[in-house]
C-alpha cells in the first residue's frame, strides 16, 4: 500500500553515469523511498542531493581510504550488514558489489537488481589485482561471503542475458531479465542538432573539437566510460596513439592518471560533463569505441539514439543491445590487432553503417524504454506495495533531476600560490618556514585557511598549490587531503609569471577550457560567503566568455600606496548581486599623492592579485605577449607525465625569464579583453606585522596578542608570544609589535617596522645568518 515503508540500497553514491539514471527512476517510482549507501558525496554526486539518503560508518573514514575501492572493500561487508530494515515492507538493492548483504527479517521482502556478481572477485578480479595485495586465502573468504550475501535476497533480477549468466554460473541462482530504463523522452530533448558555430558560443570548451588548425571540422572516435582497470580504455589508446584519429574519451575513474600519461597529442579528455555536451559529442562522433567487456552497455544505446555507431568487443552485454551491421560492428578478440583492424574495417563501410544507424538506433532503444522498465518492476511488485499515480492511473512523474554537476558548487579548479618567502613578518618567517605555513590567525596558516574557504564548494582534487620544492613537505604536512599530484612546485624560487605559466600549462593538460581561480595563501578574508558567490558568478560567465579574464577586486577602504589598483569603468550587468564592471587598465603601485586621487575618484579598486579565466585563455596571452616565456615553458610541459620531467623543470625552469605577471601579462591586456569584479570580501594582506594588527583589530588602538602575556596601560601594540613557558609582560607601551620565538625577540615601533627587513637582510654573511 502507499504508506508503507520502501528502502532503495545501492553500494556507493560517488558518481554518475547509465546506473544512476536507474536509480533516479526508482526514485521516480518510490519519491517517498529511503536510500541507503555505504557514503554519499555531494560533490561528486549533485544529482542525488534531494533524496533522503542514509549512510554508514564508512561515511566518516578518512578520504583517502573511503575513495580506494580496494583498500577500503574489507570495511563494506559491515557496512551494509549494519543496516536495519525492520520497519520496511520492501528492499531494493541495485548492486555490483556489496548492497545485496543486507540483512532483512522475513516480513521485509528483499528483492536484488544484479548489475553483474562482484566483478574484482569473480569476472575480473585479473584487472583488479595486478599485484599480490591480499592474501589469497582473504579473497577465498571474501568470495564465500559473497556467495553467501547473493542468497539472501528474495528474488534476484538482472540487469541482462550476461549479468544473469554470471549470476547462474558464480551465485548458483536464477534470476530474470529486467532491462534498464532509457528515457528516449529526455534524450530527444538534447537530441537537436545545432551548427557548430551556435554549440561552441554555448558549450565553449568543446570548441577545441570544432576545427583543426587548417578550419577544417575535426574527425574524431569517442570512448564514453568510468576509467578503471576492467574497461580496458589503455587497450584503445595504445591503437589510436598509432593511428592518425583523435579520440575523445569522457570519463573518470581510478586509472586516469595513468592513461593521461600513456596518451598521444590526438587523445583528448573530457570529465564533469553535462548530458547536453555528451548529446553533442555522440551527434558528431565518427563512432563509439567499446573495448570492454559489458555488462549491459547502456552508453552504446545512448550513443545510437544520436545516430552514432558502436564499434565493440564481441562479448558481454553489448551483443544484446548493438545491432551488427545495423547499429555497430564487432571485434572477436580483446587485442589491440583487432581492435585496429575493426577500425579500419569501420572506415571502409563508415558512410553505410553510420546511415543505418540513423534509421534504426533509436527504433532500437525502444526495446528499453523507461516505460517498459516500470510496467516490469510494477509486475514484479504489485502484491507488495503500490504506486502513486494520478487520477488516470498513469505514474505520477517527478523532475528530472538528470545534471551531474548540479550541485551549487564550483565548476572549476583554483590555484594557489604560497611560494612567497614574507622576510616582513620576520621573525616568525623564515627562509625555511614562510609566512604562510605559520600559525598566524588561531591554530591555522594562511594557507590552511586559503584552503578552507574554498570548501565545501571545491573538491580538493580540484585544489592546486603552486609553491617551491623545498616547502613540498610543509604543504603536505598541513593539508594531506591535496594531492600530491596537485602540488606544482618550483625547483627555484621564481617571480609570479614563470609560476603561472607551469601551472597553468600543466592544468591545461586535463582541461583547458574549465575556469580557474588564481589564488594567494597569505591573505586573510573575512567575508567568505560574498568571496565563495563571488567565485560561482565568476566562472559560471568564463564558461560562456573563455576568451576573457575577470578581475576580483576590492574596494579601497583607505589610499593604500603599497596595492596596485584596477581603473574600472561602467556597469556591464549584473548576476545574483554581483556586477561586472568594464575594464581599463591596471596601475602599479602609486605614489602618496596619486594614491589619494584614486581613492576618491571611486573609479579604483585594490588589485587583489585574483582573477578567473581559463587555462587556454592564459597560455594564448602568454604566446602572444610574452612568447620567450611560453616557448621555454612549453618545452618543459612536452615532458610532463614522463620520468624525465622532474630533472627537465630542473634544468630548463631556470632558463625561463623571471618578471612578474602584471609586467608581462595583464598591462598589456586590451580593454575587451577583461572585466572587473569590485567587492568588499573584508580582504587584507597579512604580510607585516602591521597589517596582520590591522586586519585583526576592531579599533586603532586595541591591542592584538597570542600566547602567555600581561598588559598594563599598553595601546595599539602587538604582542605575539609563541612560547608556552614563557610570559610577555609590558608595562606603559604604545604602538610597538613585540613578537617572540624559540630564537628571537623583535621588539620595535609600528612605524619602524620596514627598518626591519633592511636589517635582517644584512644578517647575510654574519654570525646571525642562521636566525634568517
Amino acid at each position: 500500500m502507499l504508506d508503507k515503508k520502501i528502502a532503495i540500497v545501492y553500494d556507493w553514491l560517488d558518481k554518475w553515469g547509465g546506473v544512476e539514471r536507474v536509480l533516479l527512476t526508482f526514485y521516480e517510482m518510490f519519491p517517498e523511498a529511503t536510500f541507503f549507501t555505504s557514503y554519499f558525496d555531494p560533490k561528486k554526486a549533485g544529482w542525488a542531493k534531494d533524496l533522503k539518503i542514509k549512510t554508514s560508518f564508512i561515511q566518516y573514514l578518512p578520504k583517502i581510504i573511503r575513495e580506494n575501492r580496494i583498500a577500503s572493500f574489507p570495511f563494506y561487508p559491515y557496512a551494509f550488514e549494519s543496516f536495519n530494515f525492520n520497519d520496511y515492507e520492501l528492499v531494493i538493492s541495485v548492486t555490483s558489489s556489496f548492497a545485496k548483504s543486507i540483512i532483512t527479517q522475513p516480513k521485509t521482502k528483499h528483492i536484488c537488481y544484479l548489475l553483474t556478481p562482484t566483478r574484482f572477485l569473480w569476472s575480473h578480479q585479473k584487472d583488479y589485482f595486478k599485484e599480490n595485495i591480499f592474501n589469497k586465502n582473504y579473497l577465498e573468504y571474501l568470495k564465500q561471503w559473497d556467495l553467501a550475501a547473493a542468497q539472501r535476497p528474495d528474488k534476484i533480477f538482472s540487469i541482462s542475458e550476461t549479468a544473469k549468466n554470471r549470476c547462474k554460473k558464480y551465485y548458483h541462482r536464477d534470476s530474470e531479465v529486467i532491462y534498464p530504463p532509457f528515457d528516449t523522452e529526455y534524450w530527444r530533448s538534447l537530441s537537436s542538432r545545432p551548427k557548430w558555430r551556435d554549440l561552441i558560443k554555448k558549450i565553449p570548451r568543446l570548441a577545441s573539437l570544432a576545427r583543426n588548425d587548417r578550419g577544417v571540422r575535426k574527425k574524431y572516435f569517442l570512448i564514453v566510460s568510468r576509467l578503471e582497470p576492467y574497461k580496458k580504455i589503455d587497450l584503445a589508446i595504445n591503437v589510436f596513439n598509432k593511428l592518425n584519429d583523435n579520440l575523445v574519451i569522457v570519463g573518470e575513474g581510478s586509472e586516469e592518471n595513468n592513461l593521461r600519461r600513456i596518451s598521444g597529442g590526438n587523445i583528448t579528455f573530457f570529465k564533469k560533463i553535462t548530458d547536453e555536451e555528451l548529446g553533442y559529442l555522440y551527434s558528431n562522433a565518427q563512432a563509439l569505441i567499446m573495448p570492454q567487456e559489458e555488462d549491459f552497455g547502456y552508453i552504446s544505446l545512448e550513443a545510437q539514439f544520436f545516430g552514432c555507431p558502436a564499434i565493440s568487443y564481441k562479448k558481454g552485454g553489448a551483443l544484446e543491445t548493438v545491432i551488427e551491421g545495423k547499429t555497430g560492428i564487432f571485434f572477436d578478440k580483446q587485442s589491440e590487432n583487432s581492435l585496429r583492424k575493426a577500425v579500419e574495417r569501420f572506415a571502409k563501410i563508415k558512410y553505410n553503417l553510420r546511415t543505418n544507424t540513423r534509421k534504426h538506433g533509436e527504433e532500437n532503444v525502444k526495446r528499453f524504454s523507461k516505460e517498459t522498465f516500470i510496467n516490469n518492476f510494477r509486475n514484479v511488485i504489485s502484491s507488495e506495495v503500490d504506486l502513486p499515480t494520478d487520477r488516470q492511473g498513469n505514474l505520477k512523474k517527478i523532475p528530472r533531476r538528470f545534471a551531474p554537476r548540479d550541485d551549487g558548487g564550483c565548476v572549476m579548479k583554483a590555484i594557489i600560490f604560497a611560494g612567497g618567502t614574507g622576510t616582513r613578518l620576520w621573525p616568525l618567517s623564515r627562509k625555511k618556514s614562510p609566512k604562510q605555513f605559520e600559525k598566524l590567525i588561531g591554530n591555522k596558516s594562511t594557507l590552511q585557511l586559503a584552503v578552507e574557504r574554498l570548501l565545501p564548494d571545491f573538491q580538493y582534487e580540484d585544489i592546486y598549490i603552486s609553491s617551491n620544492s623545498l616547502y613540498k613537505e610543509s604543504i603536505k604536512e598541513q593539508l594531506p587531503q591535496i594531492p600530491e599530484k596537485n602540488l606544482i612546485l618550483e625547483p627555484e624560487k621564481k617571480d609570479v609569471a614563470p609560476a603561472i605559466a607551469l601551472s597553468v600549462g600543466i592544468i591545461a593538460k586535463t582541461d583547458p577550457n574549465e575556469p580557474i581561480a588564481i589564488l594567494w595563501s597569505d591573505h586573510l578574508v573575512k567575508e567568505v560567503h560574498v568571496f565563495r558567490k563571488i567565485l560561482k558568478v565568476a566562472a559560471e560567465e568564463i564558461k560562456k566568455n573563455p576568451n576573457k579574464i575577470i578581475f576580483i577586486t576590492h574596494k579601497p577602504r583607505f589610499a593604500s600606496i603599497n596595492l596596485g589598483y584596477i581603473h574600472f569603468g561602467k556597469k556591464i550587468r549584473e548576476v545574483n548581486g554581483i556586477s561586472f564592471h568594464e575594464f581599463k587598465n591596471i596601475k602599479y603601485r602609486p605614489d602618496e599623492k596619486t594614491a589619494k586621487t584614486f581613492f576618491n575618484s571611486g573609479e579604483y579598486a585594490w588589485n587583489l592579485g585574483y582573477f578567473v579565466t581559463t587555462p587556454q585563455f592564459i597560455l594564448k596571452a602568454f604566446r602572444k605577449l610574452a612568447p620567450e616565456i611560453y616557448a621555454n615553458t612549453e618545452k618543459i610541459l612536452a615532458c610532463y607525465g614522463k620520468k624525465i620531467f622532474p630533472d627537465i623543470l630542473k634544468t630548463k625552469y631556470g632558463q625561463v625569464k623571471n618578471i612578474s605577471f602584471d609586467n608581462a601579462i595583464l598591462e598589456k591586456l586590451a580593454k575587451e579583453e577583461a572585466m572587473v569584479i569590485v567587492e568588499d570580501i573584508g580582504w587584507s594582506d597579512v604580510g607585516s606585522w602591521e597589517a596582520l594588527k590591522e586586519a585583526l583589530e576592531s579599533h586603532s588602538y586595541e591591542n592584538v596578542i597570542r600566547g602567555k602575556v600581561y598588559l598594563e596601560h599598553v595601546r595599539d601594540s602587538l604582542i605575539y608570544n609563541y612560547q608556552d613557558d614563557k610570559l610577555i609582560v609590558g608595562v606603559d607601551l604604545d604602538e610597538n609589535i613585540i613578537v617572540n620565538t624559540n630564537d628571537v625577540i623583535l621588539i620595535a615601533k609600528k612605524n619602524s617596522m620596514p627598518k626591519v627587513k633592511n636589517l635582517v637582510e644584512n644578517f647575510t654573511g654574519t654570525k646571525h645568518e642562521k636566525h634568517i
